[in-house]
């Protein structure tokens, strides 16, 4: 390999690693607004408990963290009860992974999340129905 092509190689691994390096220290979106006093407030957005892409009124119209599990296991027994009472289903406990909740990975801007997504106990119908109208009943009894 010719000095000329060795020198290129080097240049290129180098730009290409500072470029890696630049775009990890991009910093998080700000935010700048002014109070009703004249001061001037900046929010870092890598500061912000939530998450990008969760709406903030969706989390919190949801039930608060210690009453998930028992939120879920109402809900998911209703529908049990209705599709077991319309197609005479039978149901058992499935694969459990070992945990329910697990943390946000961040916020979406750099920063922490406070979030915990849920994950219910895992139910499954050991029958089905028979019939192919049944299926598409079934889906219409579903809440949505």
């Amino acid at each position: 390999m010719g000095r000329r092509t060795s020198g290129f190689i080097a240049t290129a691994a180098f730009s290409a690693a500072l470029a890696v390096l630049l775009v990890g220290c991009a910093s998080s979106p700000t935010t700048t607004y002014q109070t009703e006093s004249g001061q001037q407030i900046t929010v870092d957005w890598a500061e912000y408990p939530g998450h990008a892409y969760s709406a903030a009124e969706d989390v919190l119209h949801a039930p608060p963290a210690e009453e998930l599990e028992a939120v879920s296991t109402k809900l998911l027994g209703e529908i049990e009860a209705r599709l077991t009472d319309e197609f005479g289903l039978a149901w058992e406990d499935g694969p459990d992974d070992g945990g329910n909740f697990f943390p946000q990975e961040g916020n979406g801007y750099g920063g922490d999340s406070l979030y915990v997504s849920f994950n219910s106990a895992p139910r499954e119908s050991r029958t089905v129905p028979e019939d192919p109208r049944d299926w598409h009943r079934a889906w219409t009894l579903s809440p949505r």
